[in-house]
């Protein structure tokens, strides 16, 4: 599903990250506590280890590709890449507790700061609709 969402069609980076950012709330998508959950038993199981491994691998370059069509060269696609698939990894790890609003007042800083472009304010607003439509914490 996450490398999915990085193929949807968008006209700008930043909804494009906010089609990731729809992924990963949907009650459908992105399951971060069985994401989680493997993590930790690919600490006692290499094989495991080795299909997370291959997991991230695959979610990290469609992000890349993701940042590519929007013009991004190669380095910079990368490392945004990573920053953006990191940091939403690491926010379940650390289960930092926000509550929905506050979360979705962050939302233009994030994109702001994943991609380097301010996101339009109907970009914003699209994406706080549907977030507040599918209630996930």
């Amino acid at each position: 599903m996450l490398i999915r969402s990085t193929e949807l069609a968008a006209a700008t980076i930043t909804e494009a990250v906010c089609n990731f950012f729809r992924c990963v709330i949907a009650p459908d998508g992105f399951d971060y506590r069985l994401d989680f959950a493997v993590r930790e038993w690919a600490r006692r199981d290499e094989a495991v280890h080795t299909r997370v491994a291959l997991s991230d691998t695959a979610r990290h370059q469609a992000l890349a590709r993701m940042f590519a069509r929007f013009g991004y060269d190669a380095d910079e696609a990368d490392i945004r890449a990573r920053v953006l698939y990191f940091q939403q990894i690491g926010y379940y790890a650390l289960d930092l507790g926000e509550t929905l609003e506050e979360r979705l007042a962050r939302v233009p800083g994030y994109l702001y700061c994943f991609t380097g472009v301010r996101p339009s304010r109907d970009e914003v607003d699209a994406f706080i609709a549907h977030a507040r439509s599918v209630n996930r914490r």
